[in-house]
């Protein structure tokens, strides 16, 4: 499995048999979004309605689009999605296992706990994406939420505009999480390379 980052909650995660987009999203001027990265895929997740999240139409290849709470089957790979009902906007946390790896996309989650329903419905995860700052969680809130899910791989992101934000946002947690950081451009995994009693921070250039 090969995760590439490319800003905000926008993911791409090749597979041997498919192409996963995670929440594509929109050219805005208010962000400084200039550009929106291109490719081929035949599976996208949209764990929110809003511009910055679903803009499926940039993607090449015609893919499935999948935004509500079910489990899929498709070309090898298992999807789930479930959907935290206290918030007042559906987020859909997505989790997929494809080549013996469960990867598990809190989305645009924001309450500071996941509750037993949630967490009896999650499997054991290898990576978590997990987004931090004002709009979804704090450094604290995020490290409890680890600590009840205990991924392997943890990529910490940020939903800020800004920069400056965005560094001290992610500097806040990596500072009360206490693992070991590597930055990386793009993260390849294999089930074997997993350690049962390693957790890391994985931090993707975009």
């Amino acid at each position: 499995m090969v995760i590439n980052y490319y800003g905000l909650s926008y993911f791409k995660i090749e597979t041997k048999n498919a192409i996963l987009a995670l929440n594509p999203f929109s050219k805005d001027e208010e962000l400084k979004i200039e550009k929106v990265p291109k490719f081929k895929a035949d599976i996208c997740l949209i764990s929110k309605d809003d511009k910055r999240f679903n803009n499926f139409k940039v993607l090449e290849g015609n893919p499935l689009i999948l935004k509500e709470p079910g489990e899929y089957e498709i070309k090898d790979i298992f999807i789930k999605g479930i959907t935290d009902f206290r918030l007042d906007s559906l987020n859909t946390i997505f989790e997929i296992k494809a080549e013996g790896i469960t990867l598990l996309n809190l989305g645009v989650f924001k309450n500071p706990k996941l509750t037993d329903e949630i967490i009896s419905k999650i499997s054991e995860l290898d990576v978590l994406i997990i987004s931090i700052g004002k709009e979804t969680l704090d450094s604290k809130e995020a490290v409890s939420i680890i600590n009840s899910l205990e991924p392997k791989i943890i990529i910490p992101i940020s939903l800020s505009s800004g920069l400056k934000e965005k560094t001290e946002e992610l500097s806040n947690f990596i500072k009360e999480i206490s693992l070991k950081v590597e930055t990386l451009d793009r993260l390849s995994i294999k089930k074997n390379d997993l350690s049962i009693d390693e957790q890391k921070i994985v931090i993707l250039n975009h």
